[in-house]
């Protein structure tokens, strides 16, 4: 298993990237999230709320994932980006994704929902132009979750508690077991800085300036990463995949038995959070 960094799309940045089309849909504002910093309010309004927004990174190849847009492969059934879509216009009112490589089958084929698309003309450069192109898309939001497009097993409630366990820190970084991940979570000062970056300078670098909580979210998400078919079939690091057919991997459940229990409210122990998460979107579609 290929983790957060060290991808086969370069995670790191460059020069901010031109605009060079027009975005599609999404909603103007973004969801008010915990009061923190801005001026004092007065003695008759209530304090400033920060304006939240969702960016997802999907521009780049895949190119270890063969021939096959990787964002479009199959994960039970629905295209790869789905998952990230969904997770995150589950959780905010303002999404963008960043689409590069591939963009105008992706467009066709993904339901986006609100969410914003924008293409970053200088994806094959580095993530760190698509990282620019968003941020300066969500021009207004004074805080930024950022994911990325391969990483299905990201949920709603991670992205939501990331929000909130920032704190008074300028950033905050998912981490697993001790390794990092996502989400990454930008406060006012990072994203005033994001502009700025200049040659391959990415988020790596542009953390490491500042004040960034690393918060263990192993008990809402799973980090895991989709870089090759082999791991989209779950051989990952050599783990026995989620499922086997449609029976969840170490139970007697198939994942409509174990959706089914879900809906009842009824107790599934023993599920990894891949399983859990592929449970709970298949109850969505019951």
């Amino acid at each position: 298993m290929t983790p957060a960094g060290g991808r086969d799309e370069a995670r790191r940045g460059e020069s901010a990237a031109g605009r060079d089309d027009s975005p599609r849909g999404g909603r103007a504002a973004g969801r008010d999230e915990a009061p923190r910093g801005g001026r004092a309010a007065g003695p008759h309004e209530a304090p400033r709320r920060e304006r939240a927004a969702g960016l997802i990174l999907a521009a780049g190849a895949g190119t270890r994932f063969g021939e096959q847009t990787k964002q479009l492969a199959d994960l039970n059934g629905r295209p790869l980006l789905q998952y990230a879509v969904d997770a995150m216009n589950a959780a905010l009112e303002r999404v963008v994704v960043v689409l590069g490589h591939d963009a105008e089958a992706i467009a066709a084929a993904i339901d986006f929902g609100a969410a914003q698309t924008v293409i970053c003309a200088e994806w094959a450069r580095g993530q760190g132009f698509s990282l620019r192109r968003g941020v300066a898309e969500l021009a207004g939001a004074d805080v930024v979750v950022v994911t990325l497009g391969d990483q299905p097993f990201i949920t709603p409630a991670v992205i939501t508690a990331a929000l909130a366990e920032r704190g008074a820190h300028d950033a905050l970084r998912a981490v697993y077991d001790g390794v990092p991940g996502h989400p990454v979570v930008l406060g006012p000062r990072v994203l005033a800085a994001v502009p700025q970056l200049e040659g391959d300078a990415g988020a790596r670098e542009l953390l490491a300036r500042f004040d960034v909580r690393k918060w263990d979210a192993s008990a809402l998400a799973d980090t895991t990463d989709i870089d090759t078919p082999e791991e989209l079939c779950g051989v990952c690091a050599g783990a026995a995949p989620p499922l086997l057919g449609d029976v969840l991997t170490g139970t007697r459940l198939t994942l409509a038995d174990a959706a089914e229990r879900l809906e009842r409210g009824e107790a599934l122990p023993g599920l990894t959070p891949i399983q859990r998460r592929l449970v709970e979107d298949f109850a969505t579609r019951l």
